[in-house]
């Protein structure tokens, strides 16, 4: 408890500092959310997850000292699709009602955990883009650096066998019985699905950088990581993202093309070896677990 009024403390300092510049919050929020993963939250504090902590702080100090900024991120929203996370925030609460429930406050607590938060920290980003000077570009880099720093981390895992990050939980998960070495790359996510996904989604945000060169070289970097995560969907959405980083890269069409086929076959040699052994048996069948999903609906 005394870690959460120490963290909702310095949520509220910092959420005041920076009352006039929200996408800085929105900035420090993101990044808790991709370096605390989900499956520590409750140990590192009861309840919501840290990010989530400091949105709700966040929402609180604009309502309080900017409530016509505030205002105006909301109604930027519309009323249908408010309406719309809204009914199906009170779909989920009816739950409460069961006898298996947890209860009305961890169901509402879990509700604006994954309904209402990442909803609203996503209006108020698009509204903090539209309206001040170089909250983009804050956000581009942020995002860059996560992708950057995911994957530095996902390279040192493969080679060493080790989580590295939150070390004792994530080996109570992977390592345990005769497994003594990771797998796969699990970044700070603890699950190489979803440092696949994440790189899918960081890919495209690479086209709103100006030089190609560090366009590319990221671009790149992305691309040889990801396999390292042995997840299916991730590759093909990173592959996915990198064409459409492809056909929107700019003007000069032939040194795009030129480009790409170096990070392509930077993509081909990385996929070379165990990881791509490794690969080919989950497109293949993933150990029988695609007959098992196709025998659950016969």
């Amino acid at each position: 408890m005394s870690t959460l009024i120490v963290w909702l403390g310095l949520c509220l300092v910092l959420n005041v500092v920076f009352v006039r510049r929200m996408h800085i919050v929105l900035a420090v929020v993101i990044v808790v959310r991709i370096l605390v993963p989900g499956v520590v939250q409750n140990e590192v504090m009861p309840g919501l997850h840290p990010s989530t902590y400091l949105f709700l702080c966040f929402m609180v100090v604009q309502l309080a000292f900017a409530p016509s900024t505030f205002g105006r991120a909301l109604r930027s929203a519309g009323v249908w699709p408010q309406a719309i996370i809204g009914g199906i925030a009170a779909v989920m609460m009816t739950d409460v009602g069961n006898p298996g429930s947890a209860g009305l406050l961890d169901t509402a607590m879990f509700v604006f955990g994954i309904v209402w938060a990442p909803y609203y920290a996503f209006v108020f980003m698009r509204y903090s883009i539209r309206s001040i000077p170089g909250a983009g570009r804050v956000f581009l880099v942020t995002f860059t650096l996560l992708a950057l720093a995911e994957a530095v981390l996902s390279q040192f895992q493969v080679a060493t066998g080790k989580p590295i990050v939150w070390e004792s939980d994530f080996s109570r998960i992977w390592l345990s019985g005769t497994v003594s070495e990771l797998g796969a790359a699990i970044g700070t996510f603890g699950h190489g699905i979803q440092v696949g996904v994440f790189f899918a989604a960081v890919m495209p945000l690479l086209a709103l950088i100006r030089s190609m060169l560090l366009r590319f070289a990221l671009a790149a970097v992305l691309l040889v990581t990801v396999p390292l995560a042995y997840g299916r969907m991730g590759l093909v959405l990173t592959v996915v993202g990198f064409v459409f980083l492809v056909i929107i890269g700019g003007r000069k069409v032939l040194r795009s093309i030129l480009f790409a086929a170096v990070v392509l076959v930077a993509l081909v040699v990385s996929i070379q070896g165990v990881a791509g052994e490794k690969l080919l048996r989950k497109f293949e069948d993933d150990n029988g677990s695609a007959a098992l999903r196709v025998a659950a609906f016969d």
